[in-house]
C-alpha cells in the first residue's frame, strides 16, 4: 500500500493571502521503490455532519480557492448524511464542472471525491456498500469493476452522489478541442 500521511484542521494560505481552513489534508505517495517515482498526491477535504444543506457558497468558494492554491490536489466533500441535498447538489455539481475545466497540458484537473454516510460508515468499499444500498448507488456499481486510483473514485463518486450520467462524465473528462460549451 502507498504511505499516506495526514492532518485535521490545517489553516493554509491561498495565492492571495488569505486563511484558508480545511478540514483535512493528506498526502498519498508512490511506492519509493519504484522506478517510475512520482510526487505525492495532495487531499485536501471538508466534512460535513447531518446538517441539512451542509455545504454552502462559502463552502464551494474556499474549495475553489484550496484547489487554486494547490494544483492537481484532490477536494473531497465528505457528509456523514446518506446523500447530498438538492442544493448541495447543484453547488457540488457547479464544483465538479469547474474542476474539469482547470485542466491545462501542465495541470491534472482538480478532480473531486464525493462521499456520504453510505460510504465513510460502511465496512467495505464504495463499489460494495453502494450494490447492498441499492438505487442509484446500486446501478453506477454494477457498471463499475475496479476503482484503482483517487481520479477513478472521483470519477466514480461524481456520478454515484451527483447523479451525472455517462454521457456528461465524457464531456468533462474529454472535452473537444475547439469547443465551448462550458460543460
Amino acid at each position: 500500500m502507498d504511505p499516506f500521511t495526514y492532518t485535521t484542521s490545517l489553516n493554509l494560505k491561498g495565492n492571495d493571502g488569505k486563511q484558508l481552513e480545511t478540514d483535512f489534508f493528506a498526502w498519498k505517495g508512490s511506492n519509493s521503490w519504484s522506478r517510475n517515482g512520482k510526487d505525492p498526491q495532495a487531499i485536501v477535504g471538508e466534512c460535513k455532519s447531518l446538517g441539512a444543506d451542509g455545504f454552502k457558497k462559502g463552502d464551494i468558494d474556499r474549495l475553489k480557492a484550496l484547489a487554486e492554491a494547490l494544483p492537481g490536489a484532490f477536494i473531497v466533500c465528505a457528509t456523514l448524511k446518506s446523500a447530498f441535498s438538492v442544493e448541495e447538489t447543484a453547488r457540488l455539481q457547479a464544483l465538479v464542472r469547474w474542476g474539469w475545466r482547470r485542466r491545462s497540458p501542465n495541470r491534472s484537473p482538480t478532480r473531486v471525491i464525493l462521499l456520504t454516510g453510505v460510504d465513510l460508515l460502511a465496512d467495505e468499499p464504495p463499489i460494495y456498500c453502494w450494490k447492498a444500498a441499492g438505487g442509484h448507488l446500486a446501478e453506477i456499481a454494477a457498471n463499475t469493476q475496479h476503482i484503482m486510483s483517487l481520479a477513478d473514485l472521483a470519477a466514480v463518486t461524481q456520478q454515484g452522489h451527483l447523479r451525472f450520467s455517462d454521457d456528461e462524465m465524457s464531456r468533462m473528462k474529454w472535452p473537444q478541442r475547439g469547443r465551448n460549451d462550458n460543460v
